[in-house]
């Protein structure tokens, strides 16, 4: 049972960096469309070059989403899912299997822990 409360600490972890790289891009693209918002609003006091420069500050925010968090929300999703279904085989297996995918889950419970 001990692998199972592995298994279950693995499953937690991703779920919370899910939530913390969900925030993060949250907050990239909110902060990114304030800046053009307030550009475009106060457009008039602010011209040339520095409203090209917020501008670029904005959609640069707005699209820095879909390289970094959006790709580690993706792999992470990818990992709880084969977590989960290794969770839910376990909980069916018969004693030949059960050893093999304790011995996965420890593996993934090292590969975490070193990474």
């Amino acid at each position: 049972m001990a692998r199972l409360e592995q298994l279950d600490t693995l499953i937690q972890s991703q779920r919370r960096a899910i939530a913390w790289h969900s925030s993060f891009a949250g907050c990239l693209v909110l902060a990114g469309i304030v800046i053009v918002i307030l550009v475009a609003i106060g457009g008039a006091p602010v011209a040339g070059d520095a409203a090209k420069l917020a501008l670029g500050l904005g959609g640069g925010l707005v699209s820095s989403v879909a390289t970094f968090p959006v790709k580690e929300v993706i792999q992470r999703r990818n990992k709880l899912g084969f977590y989960e279904g290794i969770q839910l085989q376990l909980k069916t297996s018969d004693e030949s299997d059960r050893q093999k995918l304790e011995e996965l889950i420890w593996e993934a419970f090292k590969k975490g822990v070193v990474e």
